[in-house]
């Protein structure tokens, strides 16, 4: 995601939209932890916005290994390119709306992302918008792109002769033979395409598997663990005040304002 904007960006949107989390919720939680192990909303009654990855992370682990010994042995991944990056905003709205989400706070949302995924010309100060990709890190990205990937999950879970995983948008499909597992990737590649996403074709390898806890390791555990111990609130909210003073943050603070927002 570039990290360069104009010296006179305002902090204009930072108090963002309401959250889709508990209506997506309602909508997929029969897949939590079955299908879908990652950005899994905890719901109101929780004090965390999500649930542990640790237990999700464990418990995707355990699907490969109990798919393996059912007789699953063929495995490939579906990996899409530069996935934060290329989601379009015209897509998450229509499946933000899709969630009941009110169109002003839909419409305030897109004009938000609209601004921070903007650049500027490298001989100018003026904005190129780009009207594609959300920010990694903040929380409410996560859960905004789930609202896109739902349309991956219908189509990677529909049939008996497979098993479609998804951890993020790392997504492993397991069949018994190959031509099944083909005959997925096909689905879920039209899917993607619908989307206006587009598969890492380089990375689509069939193969049988050795090993169940190598085809675990292959997928990223989030980050996390270097949040621990959490940092302190107040000292965070003041240096974003210091970098953003007048409602101004200047080119050479962006990144760090960027990287305290998202932790903050």
């Amino acid at each position: 995601m570039p990290t360069t904007q104009p010296q006179s960006s305002k902090v204009s949107c930072a108090a963002g939209p309401a959250r889709p989390g508990g209506e997506l919720k309602r909508k997929t939680a029969k897949r939590y932890e079955v299908r879908v192990f990652a950005h899994l909303y905890a719901g109101k009654s929780s004090p965390f916005f999500y649930k542990q990855w640790q237990s999700s992370y464990r418990k995707f682990g355990q699907r490969i290994r109990e798919a393996h010994s059912k007789g699953y042995h063929y495995i490939a991944n579906f990996d899409l390119t530069s996935f934060y990056d290329t989601i379009d905003h015209n897509v998450l709205g229509h499946f933000l709306k899709a969630l009941n989400i009110d169109e002003d706070t839909i419409d305030f949302l897109l004009s938000c992302l609209k601004t921070w995924t903007s650049t500027t010309w490298s001989t100018g100060p003026d904005n190129i918008y780009h009207e594609h990709g959300i920010s990694q890190g903040p929380l409410s990205s996560g859960m905004l792109s789930e609202a896109v990937l739902l349309h991956l999950d219908e189509a990677g879970e529909q049939g008996s002769r497979t098993i479609y995983l998804r951890y993020v948008d790392d997504i492993k499909i397991l069949a018994r033979t190959e031509d099944e597992l083909r005959r997925k990737l096909i689905k879920l590649d039209i899917a993607a395409k619908e989307l206006w996403l587009f598969p890492q074709t380089s990375k689509i390898n069939i193969r049988k598997i050795i090993d169940p806890n190598e085809e675990i390791k292959s997928v990223s555990r989030p980050p996390e663990p270097a949040l621990n111990p959490i940092p302190n609130q107040k000292k965070v909210v003041k240096r974003l005040l210091q970098l953003s003073r007048n409602g101004k943050i200047g080119a050479p603070n962006i990144t760090r304002f960027k990287y305290l927002l998202a932790h903050a």
